[in-house]
């Protein structure tokens, strides 16, 4: 819960990879991921998989780990809790299928 005057922490750097954001921040800070697959390629149809809840208990560099993903185009808008709803991250994911021989 957010109040009046509370300090909001800063993100000093997000990465996201397969399995994991990597969040930097100089606080705790609880974030909303939305995760959207790229469903049409032409009309840039994004389709919302999912919206979870993280957290960073402490300052510094957290893993925060993200359900597993298959195959395909993501975007993933991060809300830092408490900035104002159209401010966030956006990072865009590949993954790629498995390749076994």
């Amino acid at each position: 819960m957010t109040t009046a005057g509370a300090r909001i922490a800063t993100v000093r750097s997000l990465k996201v990879t397969a399995g994991q954001i990597l969040a930097n921040v100089d606080g705790p800070a609880t974030f909303t991921v939305r995760i959207r697959r790229l469903v049409t390629v032409r009309r840039r149809d994004w389709r919302l998989l999912r919206t979870t809840s993280l957290a960073a208990a402490t300052a510094g560099v957290t893993t925060i780990p993200l359900p597993q993903l298959g195959p395909g185009r993501y975007r993933l808008n991060v809300h830092l809790d408490g900035m104002p709803e159209g401010e966030s991250f956006v990072r865009r994911l590949t993954v790629a299928p498995d390749r076994h021989p």
